[in-house]
Protein backbone atom coordinates (compact mmCIF):
# COMPACT_ATOMS: atom_id res chain seq x y z
CA UNK A 1 0.00 0.00 0.00
CA UNK A 2 1.50 3.33 -1.10
CA UNK A 3 1.13 6.51 0.94
CA UNK A 4 2.00 10.06 0.10
CA UNK A 5 5.57 11.00 0.93
CA UNK A 6 4.49 13.78 3.30
CA UNK A 7 2.61 11.31 5.48
CA UNK A 8 5.60 8.96 5.43
CA UNK A 9 7.94 11.81 6.41
CA UNK A 10 5.64 12.75 9.30
CA UNK A 11 5.57 9.14 10.53
CA UNK A 12 9.36 8.85 10.26
CA UNK A 13 9.80 12.01 12.33
CA UNK A 14 7.34 10.69 14.89
CA UNK A 15 9.22 7.37 15.11
CA UNK A 16 12.53 9.18 15.43
CA UNK A 17 11.50 11.42 18.31
CA UNK A 18 9.40 8.85 20.20
CA UNK A 19 11.46 5.76 19.37
CA UNK A 20 8.52 3.90 17.84
CA UNK A 21 7.90 2.00 14.60
CA UNK A 22 4.55 3.30 13.42
CA UNK A 23 5.68 3.45 9.81
CA UNK A 24 5.74 -0.36 9.67
CA UNK A 25 2.37 -0.80 11.34
CA UNK A 26 -0.22 -1.61 8.69
CA UNK A 27 -3.03 -1.04 11.16
CA UNK A 28 -1.90 2.53 11.74
CA UNK A 29 -1.48 3.17 8.02
CA UNK A 30 -4.94 1.84 7.23
CA UNK A 31 -6.40 3.80 10.14
CA UNK A 32 -4.91 6.95 8.62
CA UNK A 33 -6.60 6.06 5.35
CA UNK A 34 -9.92 5.61 7.17
CA UNK A 35 -9.48 9.03 8.77
CA UNK A 36 -8.82 10.55 5.35
CA UNK A 37 -12.03 9.14 3.89
CA UNK A 38 -14.11 9.96 6.97
CA UNK A 39 -13.18 13.63 7.01
CA UNK A 40 -13.59 13.78 3.21
CA UNK A 41 -17.09 12.32 3.58
CA UNK A 42 -18.03 14.79 6.30
CA UNK A 43 -16.87 17.75 4.23
CA UNK A 44 -18.73 16.84 1.03
CA UNK A 45 -22.08 15.77 2.56
CA UNK A 46 -23.19 19.42 3.14
CA UNK A 47 -23.03 19.94 -0.63
CA UNK A 48 -26.28 17.97 -1.05
CA UNK A 49 -28.60 20.26 1.01
CA UNK A 50 -26.80 23.29 -0.44
CA UNK A 51 -27.57 22.21 -4.02
CA UNK A 52 -31.14 21.29 -3.03
CA UNK A 53 -31.81 24.70 -1.45
CA UNK A 54 -30.37 26.47 -4.48
CA UNK A 55 -32.42 24.49 -7.01
CA UNK A 56 -35.70 24.50 -5.05
CA UNK A 57 -35.58 27.77 -3.11
CA UNK A 58 -32.85 29.71 -4.96
CA UNK A 59 -31.09 30.04 -1.62
CA UNK A 60 -27.32 30.05 -1.37
CA UNK A 61 -26.58 31.61 2.03
CA UNK A 62 -24.56 28.53 3.13
CA UNK A 63 -22.40 28.59 -0.02
CA UNK A 64 -19.42 30.45 1.44
CA UNK A 65 -19.31 28.10 4.43
CA UNK A 66 -19.35 24.97 2.25
CA UNK A 67 -16.75 26.41 -0.13
CA UNK A 68 -14.43 27.27 2.76
CA UNK A 69 -14.78 23.77 4.23
CA UNK A 70 -13.95 22.24 0.84
CA UNK A 71 -10.92 24.53 0.55
CA UNK A 72 -9.57 23.11 3.80
CA UNK A 73 -10.36 19.59 2.63
CA UNK A 74 -8.55 20.23 -0.64
CA UNK A 75 -5.47 21.45 1.20
CA UNK A 76 -5.41 18.59 3.74
CA UNK A 77 -5.96 15.99 1.04
CA UNK A 78 -2.75 17.12 -0.68
CA UNK A 79 -0.89 15.30 2.11
CA UNK A 80 -2.70 12.02 1.39
CA UNK A 81 -2.92 11.72 -2.39
CA UNK A 82 -0.88 8.97 -4.01
CA UNK A 83 -1.18 9.74 -7.73
CA UNK A 84 0.15 12.60 -9.82
CA UNK A 85 -3.17 13.13 -11.61
CA UNK A 86 -4.82 13.73 -8.22
CA UNK A 87 -2.17 16.35 -7.45
CA UNK A 88 -3.01 17.91 -10.82
CA UNK A 89 -6.71 17.84 -9.97
CA UNK A 90 -6.04 19.64 -6.68
CA UNK A 91 -3.92 22.24 -8.49
CA UNK A 92 -6.82 22.86 -10.87
CA UNK A 93 -9.07 23.13 -7.81
CA UNK A 94 -6.94 25.87 -6.30
CA UNK A 95 -6.83 27.67 -9.67
CA UNK A 96 -10.64 27.53 -9.83
CA UNK A 97 -10.82 29.10 -6.38
CA UNK A 98 -8.37 31.85 -7.34
CA UNK A 99 -10.05 32.56 -10.68
CA UNK A 100 -13.53 32.62 -9.14
CA UNK A 101 -12.48 35.33 -6.70
CA UNK A 102 -12.03 37.73 -9.62
CA UNK A 103 -15.61 37.40 -10.84
CA UNK A 104 -18.51 39.34 -9.33
CA UNK A 105 -20.34 37.40 -6.62
CA UNK A 106 -23.73 37.87 -8.28
CA UNK A 107 -22.79 36.13 -11.54
CA UNK A 108 -20.42 33.49 -10.17
CA UNK A 109 -23.01 31.73 -8.00
CA UNK A 110 -24.30 29.35 -10.69
CA UNK A 111 -20.82 28.30 -11.90
CA UNK A 112 -19.78 27.61 -8.30
CA UNK A 113 -22.91 25.54 -7.74
CA UNK A 114 -22.11 23.49 -10.85
CA UNK A 115 -18.59 22.90 -9.54
CA UNK A 116 -19.90 21.97 -6.10
CA UNK A 117 -22.40 19.52 -7.57
CA UNK A 118 -19.48 17.39 -8.78
CA UNK A 119 -18.69 16.61 -5.14
CA UNK A 120 -21.89 14.56 -4.86
CA UNK A 121 -20.06 11.63 -6.45
CA UNK A 122 -17.29 12.03 -3.85
CA UNK A 123 -19.78 10.95 -1.18
CA UNK A 124 -20.10 7.51 -2.75
CA UNK A 125 -16.37 7.30 -3.45
CA UNK A 126 -15.59 7.91 0.22
CA UNK A 127 -18.21 5.34 1.25
CA UNK A 128 -16.69 2.83 -1.16
CA UNK A 129 -13.21 3.34 0.27
CA UNK A 130 -14.46 3.13 3.85
CA UNK A 131 -16.36 -0.10 3.21
CA UNK A 132 -13.26 -1.66 1.69
CA UNK A 133 -11.08 -0.55 4.64
CA UNK A 134 -13.63 -1.87 7.16
CA UNK A 135 -13.46 -5.24 5.38
CA UNK A 136 -9.65 -5.36 5.43
CA UNK A 137 -9.44 -4.32 9.09
CA UNK A 138 -12.29 -6.66 10.10
CA UNK A 139 -14.12 -3.85 11.88
CA UNK A 140 -16.94 -5.37 14.00
CA UNK A 141 -20.44 -4.98 12.51
CA UNK A 142 -19.00 -3.21 9.45
CA UNK A 143 -16.63 -5.71 7.87
CA UNK A 144 -19.34 -7.65 6.01
CA UNK A 145 -20.88 -4.67 4.24
CA UNK A 146 -18.53 -5.34 1.32
CA UNK A 147 -20.33 -8.64 0.75
CA UNK A 148 -23.80 -7.11 0.63
CA UNK A 149 -25.86 -5.35 -2.01
CA UNK A 150 -25.19 -2.05 -0.20
CA UNK A 151 -21.65 -2.09 -1.52
CA UNK A 152 -22.78 -2.82 -5.08
CA UNK A 153 -25.49 -0.16 -4.98
CA UNK A 154 -23.01 2.39 -3.64
CA UNK A 155 -20.58 1.59 -6.47
CA UNK A 156 -23.29 2.06 -9.09
CA UNK A 157 -24.38 5.33 -7.49
CA UNK A 158 -20.78 6.50 -7.62
CA UNK A 159 -20.52 5.65 -11.32
CA UNK A 160 -23.87 7.26 -12.20
CA UNK A 161 -23.35 10.47 -10.18
CA UNK A 162 -19.80 10.79 -11.55
CA UNK A 163 -21.12 10.61 -15.11
CA UNK A 164 -24.02 13.02 -14.51
CA UNK A 165 -22.32 15.68 -12.37
CA UNK A 166 -18.67 15.56 -13.41
CA UNK A 167 -19.02 15.02 -17.15
CA UNK A 168 -22.52 15.65 -18.55
CA UNK A 169 -23.73 18.53 -16.36
CA UNK A 170 -20.28 20.05 -15.83
CA UNK A 171 -19.37 19.71 -19.52
CA UNK A 172 -22.70 21.06 -20.74
CA UNK A 173 -22.65 24.12 -18.50
CA UNK A 174 -19.05 25.19 -19.05
CA UNK A 175 -18.84 24.37 -22.76
CA UNK A 176 -22.34 24.69 -24.24
CA UNK A 177 -24.49 26.89 -21.98
CA UNK A 178 -25.07 30.55 -22.89
CA UNK A 179 -25.03 31.50 -19.20
CA UNK A 180 -21.34 30.76 -18.79
CA UNK A 181 -20.46 32.12 -22.25
CA UNK A 182 -22.06 35.44 -21.27
CA UNK A 183 -20.05 35.53 -18.04
CA UNK A 184 -16.79 34.97 -19.93
CA UNK A 185 -17.66 37.52 -22.64
CA UNK A 186 -18.46 40.07 -19.94
CA UNK A 187 -15.10 39.44 -18.33
CA UNK A 188 -13.22 39.84 -21.61
CA UNK A 189 -15.01 43.09 -22.42
CA UNK A 190 -14.21 44.82 -19.12
CA UNK A 191 -10.47 45.47 -18.83
CA UNK A 192 -7.17 43.84 -19.69
CA UNK A 193 -6.45 42.86 -16.10
CA UNK A 194 -9.40 40.44 -16.24
CA UNK A 195 -8.10 38.56 -19.29
CA UNK A 196 -5.27 36.79 -17.48
CA UNK A 197 -7.43 35.56 -14.57
CA UNK A 198 -10.25 34.59 -16.93
CA UNK A 199 -7.86 32.49 -19.03
CA UNK A 200 -6.52 30.91 -15.85
CA UNK A 201 -10.07 30.04 -14.79
CA UNK A 202 -10.87 28.52 -18.19
CA UNK A 203 -7.65 26.50 -18.14
CA UNK A 204 -8.59 25.02 -14.75
CA UNK A 205 -12.20 24.32 -15.80
CA UNK A 206 -11.19 22.43 -18.94
CA UNK A 207 -8.35 20.70 -17.08
CA UNK A 208 -10.81 19.32 -14.50
CA UNK A 209 -13.14 18.15 -17.28
CA UNK A 210 -10.28 16.35 -19.05
CA UNK A 211 -9.29 14.57 -15.83
CA UNK A 212 -12.90 13.60 -15.13
CA UNK A 213 -13.24 12.04 -18.58
CA UNK A 214 -9.93 10.21 -18.06
CA UNK A 215 -11.04 8.89 -14.65
CA UNK A 216 -14.47 7.88 -15.92
CA UNK A 217 -12.77 5.72 -18.55
CA UNK A 218 -10.84 3.99 -15.76
CA UNK A 219 -14.04 3.57 -13.71
CA UNK A 220 -15.83 1.95 -16.65
CA UNK A 221 -12.88 -0.35 -17.31
CA UNK A 222 -12.83 -1.51 -13.66
CA UNK A 223 -16.61 -1.96 -13.58
CA UNK A 224 -16.52 -3.97 -16.82
CA UNK A 225 -13.66 -6.21 -15.66
CA UNK A 226 -15.36 -6.94 -12.30
CA UNK A 227 -18.61 -7.74 -14.10
CA UNK A 228 -16.79 -10.21 -16.36
CA UNK A 229 -15.14 -11.91 -13.40
CA UNK A 230 -18.45 -12.15 -11.58
CA UNK A 231 -20.11 -13.95 -14.51
CA UNK A 232 -17.31 -16.43 -15.16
Amino acid sequence: MYYDRYIMIALKLYDYYFNTDTISDKLILRSIDIFRNLYALLTVVPVVPLIYNYVVYESFYEMNYVVNVLKVNLFIDCFFVDKYEVYLHHIFGFLLIIGSNYIDDEIIITPIMVMLSTEISSIFLSCKNLIEKFYVLRVPYLENIKNTSIYEINNWLFLITFLITRILYYGYYFILSNNFKNIINKRYSENEDNIYMTNLLLFAIYGVLFLNIYWFGIILKIAYSKNLIKHK
